[in-house]
């Protein structure tokens, strides 16, 4: 995910001569997504273990 902060901040700030492919926004987004309900899923567990 670091690895896409870099690409994205590089991509904003026009630093590489082709613009990011939708393919890489769609693979962020999905990686995004997927830490977030990991997350959220450890929240609950922790909760309901209690």
């Amino acid at each position: 995910m670091l690895t896409f902060l870099a690409l994205v901040v590089g991509d904003t700030f026009g630093l590489f001569a082709t613009p990011l492919r939708d393919e890489a926004w769609t693979l962020l987004q999905i990686g995004l997504g997927g830490y977030v309900v990991g997350r959220s899923g450890e929240k609950i567990a922790k909760v309901l273990q209690q």
